[in-house]
């Protein structure tokens, strides 16, 4: 009874502590320990968007102990984007994301700072650049002919969610490795699996996201450990495309990922990266691009269908 005594002052003491500072933009009340996090609802953007209309353009939030600013009219999302992105730029440490992308040495949550600026360089030069893009054209086009043949010959229903992120899957791998991620169905499976699970675990809610005093409780949730397992998975795939590219001879015009080994040993190269940092930053591109992917896919399913009609 004492120990819970003690733990429930220790949070309200920390609560008041997050609460002094009144040099915070309109805010709805809030209440001890969750602070606004029972606002927020089954569908939050719907709250969210009710919550701005009473309290203005650049509302302030205390999502358990985590302060938060949301921002919901193109003026203030102009200052946060652009007049203010250097202020904006870093994104809240994330604990899953830490342990999935090697110490958040990918692009996406990497610390705005000078890796994240020679990351950025790199990959729009070398996979993001418009004329990256057009020389992708001929496996777009490749994949997107599977993908119609796969569906024209099938002998009945066809599941198109599976297919698509299939397809889109193949152009985003092709154009940053160069080929398939797995070359037989056993390795394609794991793959997907490795990133159904990561996605899954991302957008679960997560107790220690709100209140980070209480990542412990993880090891009794079973939460830790599943992060281990997706963890060791992508390793396992990462560490093989690596090993690959340094045992074969490149022959052809080299993958975005023999560009960034190839940095490694360039005297003249402004940036250096490290196993873990090569890793973190083609799964990154590998996982965001299959989304993106996917819509151009469908897109492209769309406009040669109705052109064949």
């Amino acid at each position: 009874m004492s120990a819970l005594l003690v733990l429930l002052l220790y949070i309200l003491f920390n609560y008041s502590c997050v609460s002094k500072n009144s040099n915070h933009p309109p805010s709805p009340p809030k209440i001890p320990i969750i602070g606004n996090l029972h606002q927020l609802g089954h569908l939050p953007h719907q709250s969210l968007r009710s919550l701005s209309l009473k309290h203005g353009p650049l509302m302030f939030l205390q999502i358990g102990r985590i302060p938060t600013l949301v921002v919901s009219s193109p003026e203030m999302a102009e200052q946060v984007l652009r007049t203010q992105d250097h202020i904006f730029a870093n994104r809240p440490l994330v604990r899953i994301m830490d342990r999935l992308m090697y110490g958040q040495k990918n692009m996406s949550f990497s610390p705005y700072g000078e890796y994240w600026r020679q990351s950025k360089k790199v990959i729009i030069l070398n996979l993001l650049s418009k004329k990256k893009v057009q020389s992708f054209q001929p496996i777009r086009d490749d994949e997107v002919t599977h993908l119609i043949r796969k569906i024209s010959n099938s002998p009945g229903l066809v599941n198109l969610s599976e297919i698509l992120n299939d397809t889109s899957s193949k152009i985003v791998c092709r154009a940053i490795l160069g080929k398939y991620l797995a070359n037989d169905k056993r390795g394609n499976d794991e793959f997907h699996d490795s990133l159904d699970k990561a996605m899954e675990l991302i957008g679960e809610f997560r107790v220690e996201d709100f209140f980070p005093s209480l990542a412990w409780l993880g090891k009794f949730t079973g939460l830790d450990e599943r992060v281990n397992e997706v963890s060791k998975m992508i390793d396992k795939l990462s560490n093989h495309v690596i090993d690959e590219h340094l045992t074969r001879k490149v022959t052809e015009k080299p993958d975005f990922v023999d560009v960034l080994i190839g940095l490694q040993e360039d005297p003249n190269a402004d940036i250096k990266f490290s196993r873990d940092e090569i890793k973190a930053i083609f799964m990154d591109l590998i996982g965001a691009g299959t989304d993106t992917s996917y819509i151009t896919v469908e897109w492209a399913w769309q406009n040669l269908f109705v052109t064949q009609k």
